[in-house]
């Protein structure tokens, strides 16, 4: 073999040592020395282009110069055209299963740069909104097509109920107030009804967050009385103080005139949820400063 597997030619003879060894000029061996030569030189890359590679050919850790930029899809590209490339490129490059990496730009930015998905997330909630001039303090709200400006109020509308007079306790339902008075009722968010039997009841038509308070007293005597609000109970003879825990929204106690409560509470409602002035079956003001209840949506 001319070459020695390392990039080392090696004859086959050497015709001064062949002198040295007293054998002549011979044909043969003449042919055979020439042709490994010939053999070695087939073997080399021809500065042409005439010989392809045959394997891949290792650099050593140098660099291959003077390239001219690749063209066709089997060439090999140059450092330039892969980090000084023109702006446009005409050709296809599939990524498919790959992950492209870009910078995102700035919002409003409207190059032909490569959009990334935060950038181009960013313009399509940025598109989807309405004109911000004039809209400070404002939400957006949707009526199910179109996006538009408006203040939380305007959206969560006016729904409230408030009675006050104090008028007993349905006779069936011993442990619920009932009232003489409805001072507010806007809205369609809350259901109220007064039954001679069942009580006061306040009925959920929306799910939201509401705002309760109850006002109440015994006015007898300074002695105590429990009264407060329930959730879905069905223990509507029961004291408010004895019922489930987890239908008892809010409990309070008040005395004489002089000792009123008015507890509060804000909590999420669900559409049917049956809202009750339960009490402890004492409290009796029927006054409208003195007994109040009160409901509304605030979100």
């Amino acid at each position: 073999m001319p070459f020695n597997g390392v990039g080392v030619f090696n004859r086959v003879y050497q015709w001064v040592q062949d002198a040295a060894n007293g054998i002549d000029v011979d044909a043969t061996r003449t042919d055979t020395d020439s042709n490994d030569i010939a053999s070695g030189l087939t073997n080399c890359v021809t500065r042409d282009g005439q010989s392809p590679w045959l394997a891949n050919l290792p650099a050593g850790g140098f660099k291959v110069t003077g390239m001219g930029n690749g063209s066709a899809s089997t060439d090999s590209v140059t450092y330039g055209q892969v980090f000084n490339s023109p702006s446009a490129y005409t050709g296809t490059v599939d990524t498919t299963g790959a992950t492209v990496l870009v910078t995102t730009q700035a919002a409003g930015d409207s190059s032909t740069k490569a959009a990334s998905t935060a950038f181009a997330t960013q313009l399509a909630f940025q598109a989807a909104l309405p004109s911000q001039t004039g809209n400070s303090g404002k939400v957006t709200t949707t009526n199910g097509s179109a996006a538009s400006w408006d203040f939380l109020y305007n959206i969560v509308g006016n729904h409230e109920v408030v009675v006050t007079t104090g008028n007993g306790y349905g006779a069936t339902n011993t442990k619920i107030r009932r009232y003489t008075t409805t001072q507010s009722s806007v809205g369609t968010a809350i259901t109220y009804a007064d039954d001679a039997n069942a009580g006061a009841s306040f009925t959920i038509n929306t799910t939201g967050l509401y705002s309760i308070y109850t006002i109440d007293t015994y006015t007898v005597s300074a002695t105590q009385q429990t009264f407060g609000v329930s959730l879905n109970s069905s223990q509507l003879t029961t004291a408010i103080e004895s019922i489930n825990a987890a239908d008892r929204l809010i409990i309070s106690a008040a005395g004489n005139n002089a000792n009123q409560a008015a507890p509060s509470r804000c909590v999420r409602l669900v559409a049917g949820d049956i809202i009750r002035p339960h009490t402890g079956g004492v409290t009796n003001s029927t006054s409208a400063v003195t007994s109040v209840f009160a409901i509304r949506k605030i979100l």
